[in-house]
């Protein structure tokens, strides 16, 4: 996908676009056999509300609201939070978040039927959010004249001579 950047929304990426979509959607898609993804975040903010008040038992399903409250918010925070400083913070984020909600497939992945078409949707949302920060980090050091060489590493451009 090829971005062009537009001084009103310089921080627009189609990945986000469909970050944003599919996890709208998979809020309506069954996530396991008896709820769909809407009652898998309630659950889960019910879990976190648990833990706080001392349950820890609760904790690691509880903080599965984290990335949803993250996700909700996205839209506001990128319009917020434009800088080049900030690409990192949200490059992280939505890495984290990517393997955090990943980890739900390493604790009930075993089980028959678990989890359904609309735990990947939620996945793949985040992952596509982490996509589209990698491009939009990786454009706004182009246009700063820097190339980036390599998963998280920055280079200056150089020039090459050829010797004859």
């Amino acid at each position: 996908m090829t971005e062009t950047p537009s001084p009103s929304r310089p921080w627009f990426n189609p990945w986000y676009g469909v970050a944003w979509a599919a996890y709208v959607v998979s809020m309506f898609m069954p996530a396991i056999p008896d709820a769909d993804g809407w009652d898998c975040a309630k659950a889960s903010l019910q879990m976190l509300v648990e833990a706080w008040k001392g349950d820890q038992d609760q904790l690691l399903y509880g903080s599965y609201t984290i990335p949803n409250v993250f996700m909700v918010l996205s839209p506001l925070l990128f319009s917020l939070f434009r800088s080049r400083a900030s690409n990192v913070l949200w490059l992280a984020c939505a890495t984290g978040f990517s393997v955090h909600v990943s980890s739900f497939l390493i604790l009930c992945g075993a089980e028959e039927g678990w989890p359904k078409s609309g735990y990947f949707l939620w996945l793949t949302s985040f992952v596509c959010l982490a996509v589209g920060t990698f491009k939009l980090r990786r454009r706004n050091l182009e246009l700063e004249g820097v190339e980036a060489l390599g998963a998280g590493t920055f280079f200056p451009r150089t020039t090459r001579t050829t010797r004859i």
